[in-house]
């Protein structure tokens, strides 16, 4: 029995693959494994396997391969163009260095200052005032100012003033400029001056002034050869009450309170920049004010029916 079945267990492919016949099988196994081994066969015949297509089957698992290893081999970037983005970001740079970089200078209160351009042109502050410009200046000059300031300026290439309220340009002149807060003002003493200041363009010629406020132009003619203010003391031609208080505020540092009413009355006059109290009388006495001090306040009144 041993013996039969190792044998059987040797042809049996040889039957299932047909190189034997159903009678030398037959011989070598008994009857009923035959029997067994026969259904087996029977069963196996109905059952249809495809040869597989190995080449197209190789082409379908080449492409999925080389498709995944898009998805997660990372991008590397050719090294010039990251030397290209460094070498665009340091131009900037240097761009912004050559013409970005500012100077500037301040008049603190009560004191004036006077600066000498790269270009040799002269600017002189009045106190509190602010101007900024270019540290090459020579290459662009425009000069950026914060309240009043008085300009000789060498013949060269366009030199222009910016202010918050209007632009100044000018070649080769002497002029004046005041921007305080609802308040500017060009004077022109030599040369040629062009303002701008919203949609209003003039041109001033020596001894022209502009006054811009409340939407309003007035032109005036300037007899004063420079502003007064330079020799130290503040004058006024013609103006509102309103611009005096502010130039005075300016030039000691102090807070001023007074009736509204007094706001745009007209006023001429001057004060002086050496003595607090000299200045308020000037100021005080030509439209019939009086004035109390306390601390760096100073409160302006009318005098009252019962004061002497």
């Amino acid at each position: 029995m041993i013996q039969k079945t190792i044998l059987s267990d040797q042809y049996l492919s040889d039957w299932m693959s047909d190189q034997i016949t159903d009678v030398q099988f037959q011989s070598l196994v008994s009857t009923e494994d035959f029997m067994i081994y026969q259904k087996i066969k029977s069963g196996s015949s109905k059952l249809k396997l495809s040869s597989p297509n190995m080449e197209q089957n190789w082409q379908e698992l080449s492409q999925k391969l080389t498709q995944t290893q898009k998805k997660t081999q990372p991008k590397i970037q050719p090294l010039w163009k990251y030397l290209s983005v460094a070498a665009s970001m340091l131009f900037l740079l240097g761009l912004y260095q050559f013409f970005g970089f500012t100077q500037s200078a301040t008049a603190t209160i009560g004191s004036t200052k006077s600066i000498l351009l790269p270009d040799k042109s002269v600017v002189v502050l009045n106190s509190h005032s602010e101007v900024s410009y270019p540290k090459l200046f020579s290459w662009r000059r425009q000069i950026t100012l914060v309240g009043e300031a008085y300009f000789e300026v060498e013949k060269g290439q366009a030199f222009t003033v910016k202010t918050n309220q209007g632009k100044v340009k000018v070649l080769g002149t002497k002029f004046n400029v005041i921007s305080r807060p609802n308040w500017f003002e060009v004077t022109c003493f030599e040369g040629k001056v062009e303002v701008k200041s919203g949609d209003n363009t003039s041109i001033l010629t020596p001894r022209k002034k502009i006054r811009i406020f409340d939407s309003q132009l007035v032109y005036q003619t300037e007899t004063a050869l420079q502003p007064l203010w330079i020799t130290g003391e503040s004058g006024f031609t013609s103006v509102p009450f309103f611009v005096v208080l502010n130039a005075l505020e300016n030039q000691f540092g102090v807070q001023i309170q007074y009736p509204e009413k007094y706001k745009k009355v007209i006023f001429t006059g001057s004060f002086t920049h050496t003595d607090f109290d000299t200045a308020l009388k000037s100021i005080c006495f030509p439209v019939k004010l009086h004035y109390k001090i306390r601390d760096s306040k100073v409160a302006l009144f009318e005098p009252t029916l019962n004061q002497n």
